[in-house]
């Protein structure tokens, strides 16, 4: 009994590192190929394809095989990092920043993860785009909330609806791709890293 609740933990662990690691590298790779600027500089707006394509996939496995309580911890992780990780004095406007724009990652991808339980039957990478329009929507949304409340420059101006758009499709593509990618191949993964298959 307790070697097959192991058994099932080491699984459920692995599928989720495997999630997490394909969504990021179908992100990176969408950064390398569209991106302008190098997406490995923090300092640049390039650098969400490294931070969005990690957040983005461990939400969606934390969706699968966690409890809500542990994807409220993980969600205040990723606040508590990307906040601090600046390395400069606490700004509040940095907090608003990355508790909406982390707020449209969490929510876009339990949209896409809910609808994949209802279409589960949808072709591996064309249901990458419902990610896509989820992501996109609510990037631009999280985007003119923040200039709203940060820039206190009235509304947001139309190339800002593209920047954030653009980051949207790019991102939720990479993610999605990198997702079904996995599990297309989690059964021949998992036989070849030697993991009982769940």
């Amino acid at each position: 009994m307790k070697n097959s609740i192991s058994q099932e933990k080491r699984s459920i662990n692995c599928s989720i590192i495997f999630i997490t690691l394909f969504g990021l590298l179908g992100s990176i790779g969408f950064g390398i190929i569209f991106s302008p600027f190098p997406i490995y500089d923090p300092s640049k707006h390039s650098f969400q394809f490294i931070t969005c394509g990690l957040m983005a996939p461990a939400f969606f496995s934390f969706y699968k095989f966690r409890t809500i309580r542990a994807q409220l911890l993980l969600f205040a992780a990723f606040v508590l990092i990307h906040t601090v990780s600046y390395g400069k004095p606490f700004q509040v406007s940095w907090l608003i920043r990355d508790i909406f724009f982390i707020s449209s990652v969490a929510i876009s991808v339990k949209l896409y993860f809910l609808f994949l339980k209802k279409y589960s039957k949808l072709p591996f990478f064309i249901r990458s785009f419902a990610l896509v329009f989820f992501y996109s929507l609510l990037n631009i949304i999280a985007g003119l909330l923040v200039y709203l409340i940060n820039a206190k420059a009235g509304f947001l101006p139309i190339d800002g609806f593209f920047f954030f758009a653009r980051y949207g499709v790019l991102i939720g593509l990479g993610v999605g791709l990198g997702i079904d990618l996995y599990f297309m191949f989690e059964q021949n993964l998992f036989k070849l890293f030697k993991i009982k298959f769940e």
